[in-house]
């Protein structure tokens, strides 16, 4: 059985808890770097060969982030009648799927519906595979770990901005979309092989949130989920866009790929640096930190719009937005410890809806006017989800001194 991997391998005494690890890794890679974030790098292209607008562009990209809402929903939904192992593997299936769909089957409106069902894919491994290596990883005392699992993403992302190119030179766009669905086939063979079918039992840990006692677990929940909508906005214009305004920028042309690249390259070890932090400085202070950050590398591109401030913002913004979501789930985590599957739900459903408004406004505004009031508008959420970590944080304080 699955589970044994998790329970009976040994190497030097030790539980190979690196193979569900690495199976949640490669999930994440195949649904959400290369499944989600695979149309960043391709939509120049799809815009040039397949002549789509703007506006079109953006109502494609929403339609996924809409998919990845509904995903987070019926994820709990599923869970009543399969395992999350069953419902991580249905995710990668559908996930392939519509990957190879894209260039496969021609047509914007299927498209959209292609982009709708990879969006659900996403949704349903993020919150199953979260949940099952969350509660190993907890289970053998080992959370420190959980910052490899979140890899994954940039892991899949640096994957798309290295492979797109020659695939996309040797067989069109609609080529890149096909290899891309091949190659997240073989690899999504370490996910049957490492993630077990059962979840094993969750054991508590006394919380480690140093601004979160058991009283104001509610409140400081309720500003973790409004900061993490203004998250889900303000990264997505760049997640969406980013290849397409640097390919339009004047003596930027050919350096789109290289700025995703970038992006990847930053956001493999973010997740584990700023778990590092926030162990050390405290999770919502370390999540202040991390917005503000992600706030400067996405405006950062209006205002030195040349490759220095480009590939700046663009190291910036990879170094936070899986860190972000890293502290903030493991945040939430520590918060509902019994109840911790539905609330990464909630929070993977504000995030989308903070995704799918993202896209289409971007879309609409650039299709006028340019991409810079998109980037700016981004930036300006991010500083509003600074101001409810704030607010939130000095409340906590308050029931803190209050209720010690």
């Amino acid at each position: 059985m699955p589970k044994r991997i998790v329970t009976t391998c040994k190497w030097k005494g030790e539980t190979c808890l690196w193979l569900p690890v690495a199976g949640g890794i490669v999930a994440l890679m195949v649904a959400m770097g290369i499944g989600r974030f695979a149309y960043t790098p391709i939509l120049p292209l799809m815009q040039r060969d397949a002549l789509l607008a703007e506006a079109a562009a953006g109502y494609l990209a929403s339609s996924n982030y809409l998919g990845y809402f509904l995903g987070a929903l019926l994820s709990s939904t599923l869970r009543k009648r399969l395992s999350w192992q069953a419902i991580l593997r249905l995710g990668l299936v559908l996930s392939v799927s519509t990957t190879a769909g894209m260039g496969i089957i021609p047509g914007y409106s299927n498209w959209i519906v292609l982009r709708l069902l990879s969006g659900v894919a996403s949704g349903f491994v993020f919150v199953s595979v979260s949940t099952i290596v969350l509660d190993i990883l907890a289970s053998h005392g080992r959370m420190s770990w959980a910052g490899l699992l979140y890899t994954g993403v940039g892991l899949g992302i640096a994957f798309t901005g290295i492979s797109i190119p020659p695939l996309a030179g040797s067989f069109g766009w609609q080529g890149a979309w096909i290899g891309l669905g091949i190659l997240s086939t073989l690899i999504s063979v370490l996910v049957w092989i490492g993630v077990p079918e059962e979840d094993p039992p969750p054991k508590r840990s006394p919380a480690r949130l140093e601004d979160s006692p058991a009283s104001g677990n509610g409140r400081a929940l309720f500003w973790l989920v409004g900061a993490y909508a203004c998250e889900g906005f303000g990264y997505i214009i760049s997640g969406t866009f980013l290849v397409a305004i640097v390919e339009r920028m004047g003596g930027m042309g050919g350096l789109g790929a290289t700025s995703w690249v970038l992006v990847g390259l930053a956001a493999i070890p973010s997740s584990m640096v700023w778990g590092w932090i926030s162990v050390r400085t405290g999770s919502i202070r370390t999540l202040i930190a991390a917005y503000v950050t992600q706030a400067v590398g996405v405006a950062l591109p209006v205002f030195f719009p040349d490759p220095l401030g480009v590939f700046t913002g663009a190291i910036l913004f990879g170094g936070t937005f899986i860190g972000i979501p890293t502290v903030a789930l493991s945040a939430a985590r520590e918060m509902e410890p019994g109840r911790h599957s539905r609330v990464i739900g909630k929070l993977t459903a504000v995030y989308a809806i903070g995704q799918m408004f993202g896209p289409a406004f971007a879309g609409i505004v650039a299709a006028k006017s340019g991409y810079e009031i998109p980037l700016l508008s981004a930036s300006g959420v991010l500083l509003v989800g600074v101001g409810m970590l704030i607010v939130g944080y000095h409340r906590m304080r308050v029931v803190t001194t209050l209720c010690p």
